[in-house]
């Protein structure tokens, strides 16, 4: 593979390697880092990566592993499992956005850390179902099943609030 298809194939999906970074990292320039870590890595396993059923799949697998191991070190958190990490997440809304988005996205951060990564990466950022499960390592059973939880407790949240008032 030479360079050009390389760029074709896995710099193409920057941006979205990128954002998807940023829901874990918060923080640009460690973002830039870790995109530029896994551009290297990828590009030294460019001979091998026609043997991906999908190499963005395995681009944001590599991503997200990578931001739990910055967050890892960061928070002195080494020992803690790929499990727990998702748990240690900030979703934060922008302070751009109007009132109902930032309300729901303070109800997708109090989800677990799995419904938090289903939820963001299916409606948020658009992705398929055999993506999810492709970047997750899951079954797509798992993914829906997550997912339909995850938006059944926003919605009784959000309801509740508006019954309260808030």
């Amino acid at each position: 593979m030479d360079e050009k298809q390389f760029v074709n194939l896995v710099v193409v999906n920057k941006s979205k390697l990128a954002r998807y970074g940023w829901y874990y990292l918060k923080n640009i320039d460690d973002v830039n880092d870790t995109l530029q870590d896994l551009f290297v890595r990828l590009w030294k396993m460019r001979f091998t990566l026609a043997n991906y059923d999908s190499v963005f799949a395995l681009s944001m697998t590599m991503m997200r592993n990578m931001c739990f191991d910055k967050l890892r070190k960061q928070k002195g958190l080494v020992n803690l499992s790929i499990d727990q990490l998702p748990d240690i997440i900030d979703f934060s809304p922008n302070e751009n956005q109007s009132t109902e988005i930032t309300k729901l996205y303070l109800e997708i951060n109090k989800l677990t850390g799995l419904q938090k990564e289903i939820i963001t990466l299916k409606d948020i950022e658009g992705y398929d179902y055999q993506e999810i499960c492709q970047i997750l390592d899951l079954e797509i059973g798992a993914v829906r099943t997550n997912l339909c939880r995850a938006r059944q407790k926003i919605r009784d949240r959000i309801i509740k609030n508006r019954e309260n008032g808030r």
